[in-house]
């Protein structure tokens, strides 16, 4: 029913802008088609939607308002989805500041503006901001009685994807486990939400080595999101590179290629060619190729993955260093060395000419254990 009511909620947004009108309901109109479309991950148009929100949420209740403050959420929501975390810290933080000003500090409204900009800390690895601001969210949900509801499950499972990716696996799991019980609780076995965190307790699974536990998750999850989205979510992408995953593990080449191309395929149908998101897909095809020792075709995606990091994230940025020498590390392993060695240098060249050959990064980059551990790495291959 909704996608029927979509187009005409457009079009009388679109009339009302076009004849200057301001209103509450119009408020409520453009958080709604942009609430909606961000559900559908329908990108492409949505960001009008939002920022006129936020426009005329301040013509209506003025600048530091708890509807602004929501407008702003949704736009930090969007910014953070299409990868542009300096937009989505700037729009978070006015929501963060509008709330503490009117409401206090504590107040669970603030939630989701420290849930957006704990996500940006983590994608940003500002680790030491994300983790304080992940626990402030759940401090103030659990004194505030949130504790089962889905803010608080969200929390948890951003916070276990924190712990996660930085190799804390056992805590990772027990907060997937917690949230999944919430998810649960309020939306039973068949909703998306529950395949999600699912999804990432899943991840814990492979690190574990439970294998076909992990692989008939994705596939449930993947049935799941298909019956709702069919191949516009994000989400989707997500389970089938994961699904993939499953399958190289077990040695699986040929079915864990044709499920990444796949993964690779719908999400640049809903982020286009250079969303940040889409290096993932790129580095795990990459690699694949690399275990089938198609050095060709993985360089061919895995020079993509880096361009595309440049493109999000600039030259001098953590993530762009730190996937030079994440592929150098992986070409090394399948004894490629000759271009590992190119990827060295070219790290290290970057931060000397963005901060010079005497600075402090430079030095760190020239002696960091990775390096060491990288050329150690060449020294044993080549003899």
């Amino acid at each position: 029913m909704y996608d029927r009511l979509l187009p005409h909620a457009k079009v009388a947004a679109i009339l009302a802008r076009g004849y200057k009108l301001v209103s509450v309901d119009l408020v409520t109109l453009f958080e709604a088609i942009t609430a909606y479309m961000q559900k559908r991950a329908q990108y492409s148009e949505v960001e009008t939607f939002a920022t006129q929100a936020v426009e005329v949420a301040k013509s209506v209740f003025g600048e530091t308002s708890i509807d602004v403050a929501t407008s702003q959420n949704l736009l930090s929501a969007l910014y953070l989805r299409q990868g542009r975390y300096s937009e989505a810290e700037t729009a978070a933080m006015a929501a963060v500041k509008i709330i503490k000003r009117l409401l206090g500090n504590n107040d669970p409204r603030i939630a989701v503006s420290l849930l957006h900009l704990a996500q940006i800390y983590e994608t940003q690895q500002r680790d030491h901001e994300a983790e304080e601001t992940f626990s402030e969210v759940l401090r103030i949900l659990e004194q505030s009685g949130y504790r089962d509801t889905p803010q608080f499950a969200a929390t948890l499972s951003g916070l276990g994807l924190f712990y996660y990716y930085r190799g804390r696996h056992t805590e990772a799991g027990t907060l997937f486990g917690r949230a999944l019980d919430v998810y649960l609780q309020l939306f039973g076995d068949q909703h998306p939400e529950v395949a999600t965190i699912r999804n990432n307790l899943a991840l814990v699974y492979i690190k574990q080595g439970k294998l076909k536990q992990a692989e008939a998750i994705y596939l449930e999850g993947i049935r799941i999101y298909r019956d709702l989205y069919e191949e516009t979510h994000p989400m989707l992408v997500t389970l089938l590179s994961n699904l993939a995953l499953v399958y190289d593990q077990q040695g699986d080449f040929e079915k864990a290629e044709n499920i990444y191309m796949e993964s690779l395929s719908i999400s640049r149908k809903i982020f286009g060619e250079n969303h940040p998101d889409i290096r993932h897909v790129l580095i795990n095809i990459g690699t694949n190729y690399l275990d089938q020792k198609r050095f060709k075709d993985a360089k061919h995606y895995l020079d993509q993955a880096v361009e595309i990091t440049i493109k999000a994230f600039g030259e001098m940025h953590i993530k762009t260093i730190q996937i030079l020498f994440d592929l150098a590390e992986l070409l090394v392993t399948f004894g490629n060395v000759k271009e590992a060695e190119e990827n060295i240098a070219k790290a290290v060249t970057i931060v000397e000419e963005n901060a010079g050959e005497d600075s402090e990064v430079a030095e760190m980059m020239r002696n960091s254990l990775q390096h060491g551990r990288l050329r150690a790495k060449m020294k044993d291959k080549r003899n």
